[in-house]
């Protein structure tokens, strides 16, 4: 689909756009999703910005928390951050971070106050049980 910005003609043609529904996965940590409230993306040359808003259910385990499903590969070594809301007494002051080192996972993580450490991992008992995620984010594509 070509969108024309101030105008008409090539100069104005913004001709690598593209918006859709994306299917986020647990990767590790022991949910499950038992709803896909949202998940949509708009791509904009190598910019994609992501949306998701899902239900979590089943039982949580120690490990980290990850996503994995994104509509299109993080660019290599290209690392995003974004704010989280894990309501329902889940965690405070987490941010969700695109990993484009990592086969192209969202990991959650608090910063740290530690000055050996640059972030903690969110391990996923820490979101707590039948609970939700609302997150944004924009990455760079390698596509």
């Amino acid at each position: 689909m070509s969108i024309f910005i101030g105008g008409t003609g090539s100069a104005n043609e913004l001709d690598d756009y593209e918006e859709g529904n994306w299917s986020p996965a647990i990767y590790q940590g022991g949910f499950t999703i038992s709803s896909t409230n949202q998940a949509k993306y708009i791509k904009i040359g190598s910019q994609v910005t992501i949306w998701c808003y899902i239900s979590l259910s089943g039982t949580p385990n120690t490990d980290q928390f990850l996503m994995s499903g994104l509509p299109f590969t993080i660019l290599s070594n290209n690392y995003a951050t974004g704010p989280l809301d894990a309501g329902k007494g889940g965690v405070k002051g987490a941010f969700v971070r695109v990993e484009g080192h990592t086969n192209d996972r969202v990991g959650f993580y608090y910063p740290s106050e530690n000055t050996s450490n640059s972030r903690v991992p969110v391990a996923a008992n820490e979101i707590g049980t039948n609970n939700y995620l609302i997150f944004s984010v924009t990455y760079q594509t390698s596509t």
